[in-house]
């Protein structure tokens, strides 16, 4: 006597593929559930495949430009109060120094001579600020602060005033150190000659690179601070006073060039926000249309993947039934 088993082998290999069938369904509304997105993106459009991949680009091409909105203000952020500090240091001393050298005794120019030289610290400082692995006031120089040390250049000034013969001659050979070609560019800049990569929003929106240390607004600041800090090394009275006054006057016009250097920055910062804004905007009408052509609703995706765990475990159950049957149960 023959027997064949031929259909439940059938079976068994229907179950299986149904088993398998059911699984992938399940990954699939799991995925589904999870991101609110169809993951078949052919069927959900309908065949419009090319929309739904237009939308996408568009959806990252606007993420790197908000990206690079927020960089850009981040710098922008730290390069203005960076510059406002500079301005409140300059204020609070051009006022103090100008009365203590219109009234002043030695006690005083002293005391002005040492507080010269702690602004002049601060100020090499704030234009030493870094935003990640970049110095903002270095230009394209990347590796490296854009200043030597306060004390390098407070060393430069002070032999230039004591070599001078005169009060005159000491300003002459300190504004040759901060022109063209002088020593500032030579030992204490260290940033580089060209300006900086400008700020890059979108393909037609950029601002202005940020200023470097060795403006023209910066080298007055240090060398107004670097001057009355040295003021002291002059050969007479009259050679200090004509350095502290030299000092002070290009304090006072630094002031209203961190004004302008400000607003400057506070335009642009204002600027990059309208275009954030929009991009925002944008955006959210990319998201919307994309949720339109892929979204899932999320409980009716959780309401079938109910139904698929359900089917699923049923499904083994019989396969598992079906396993567990010898020869014998078939025999009897």
């Amino acid at each position: 006597m023959q027997f064949s088993l031929t259909p439940d082998i059938l079976f068994n290999t229907r179950q299986s593929r149904q088993n398998a069938t059911l699984r992938a369904r399940l990954e699939t509304v799991g995925q589904e559930a999870i991101t609110g997105r169809r993951t078949d993106v052919l069927q959900a459009t309908n065949g419009q495949i090319g929309d739904a991949f237009l939308l996408e680009k568009a959806s990252q091409d606007i993420s790197r430009q908000v990206g690079m909105a927020n960089l850009a203000t981040a710098r922008l952020d730290g390069a203005t109060n960076s510059i406002s500090t500079i301005r409140e240091t300059l204020i609070d001393f051009s006022s103090d120094a100008r009365v203590s050298f219109e009234t002043g005794s030695s006690n005083e120019f002293a005391l002005m001579a040492s507080g010269a030289e702690d602004a002049l610290s601060h100020v090499m400082s704030s234009l030493s600020l870094r935003h990640g692995t970049r110095h903002l006031f270095s230009g394209t120089q990347s590796a490296g602060g854009p200043l030597a040390s306060q004390e390098e250049l407070q060393t430069a000034i002070n032999a230039a005033i004591s070599g001078a013969a005169s009060g005159t001659d000491a300003v002459t050979a300190i504004n040759d150190y901060f022109g063209a070609g002088g020593g500032f560019e030579t030992d204490i800049y260290q940033g580089s000659v060209e300006d900086g990569p400008r700020l890059h929003i979108t393909d037609t929106d950029s601002f202005d690179p940020l200023p470097k240390a060795d403006d023209q607004l910066f080298r007055d600041m240090m060398q107004g601070f670097a001057m009355i800090a040295g003021a002291s090394q002059a050969a007479t009275e009259a050679d200090r006073d004509q350095l502290i006054e030299a000092g002070i006057n290009l304090l006072n016009g630094a002031v209203d060039g961190a004004l302008v250097t400000e607003s400057r920055l506070g335009a642009a910062q204002q600027s990059i926000e309208r275009i954030e804004a929009g991009l925002q905007t944008e955006a959210s009408l990319v998201s919307t249309t994309l949720s339109k052509l892929l979204g899932r609703d999320v409980f009716d995706a959780a309401a079938e993947l109910q139904a698929l765990e359900g089917q699923l475990e049923a499904s083994y159950t019989v396969t598992g039934r079906l396993g567990s049957l010898s020869l014998a149960n078939f025999l009897r």
